[in-house]
């Protein structure tokens, strides 16, 4: 039902560089049955990239906490050949919501937090023109939001980085762009309206927060990270019974057309 989108997961594409024998000590770190490896073009010398099962949110933090507690080798993000990219499962959108997490993505006035918050600009993850009256899908796969996969739609915007903060913040991006699109009118779209969303909601998007308090976009005091390494398992027993998040309830309401198209 497209008023009703199912629960969202998401997947995690990390093209790392690294040396001989680092490929065993990733897999044993986040565990072959979450993850396996892959050769990519796009890597410059050694390198591989990481390549996760679909997973909700709660269940990445417990199954890349081992991993970011101590980076296997010299594992490394750094090379400006290598890019993290994050796919949402299609079924948990609608048509509407897609159109505007690419209006977000693509607009001019929101192109300096973009960057920003990707870390980086990439003609593998090119910005597209589009209009707020047009649900025209680009037949490019190589732009910011790809909607050409079968089950996905996949932000392809971020720079990779083995730094657990940052990674948090862009996967938590991904899941508050697809909440937020999912209540905001297309025509009122804006960085101060997702800004806000995310600061009302910050201890769902902790590292997001932090990042957008750090760049002065939000105002203080920064949110404690609690999602780096395993105290994220005893959390989660200890909160067991804890309500849904405002990003999980806020997706079940879907806006009416709205008249807009």
């Amino acid at each position: 039902d497209a008023k009703h989108p199912k629960r969202a997961y998401f997947g995690v594409e990390l093209e790392v560089q690294a040396d001989s024998g680092d490929d065993t000590e990733v897999l044993d770190k986040l565990g072959r049955e979450h993850v396996y490896l892959k050769e990519d073009s796009s890597i410059d010398d050694s390198g591989f990239e990481i390549v996760t099962h679909p997973h909700t949110i709660a269940e990445h933090r417990k199954r890349w906490a081992k991993f970011f507690e101590s980076v296997p080798g010299s594992v490394s993000g750094d090379s400006a050949s290598c890019g993290m990219h994050v796919h949402i499962s299609l079924d948990a959108l609608t048509t509407l919501q897609i159109h505007r997490m690419r209006l977000f993505l693509y607009s001019p006035e929101n192109a300096r937090y973009i960057r920003q918050i990707a870390g980086r600009t990439s003609s593998y993850a090119k910005p597209k023109a589009v209009s707020p009256r047009s649900l025209h899908c680009s037949t490019d796969r190589y732009q910011g939001l790809n909607t050409l996969n079968e089950h996905t739609v996949e932000i392809r915007i971020f720079a990779s980085t083995t730094d657990a903060a940052t990674f948090w913040a862009r996967l938590e991006f991904c899941d508050a762009l697809r909440a937020y699109c999912a209540s905001e009118h297309t025509l009122r779209l804006s960085v101060s309206g997702f800004v806000n969303f995310v600061s009302v909601s910050k201890f769902s998007y902790r590292n997001l927060h932090n990042h957008n308090v750090e760049l002065s976009y939000a105002q203080g005091p920064a949110v404690k990270p609690e999602y780096i390494g395993r105290k994220v398992a005893k959390k989660n027993k200890a909160h067991k019974k804890q309500a849904p998040s405002v990003a999980d309830t806020v997706v079940r309401i879907i806006d009416e057309m709205e008249g807009t198209f």
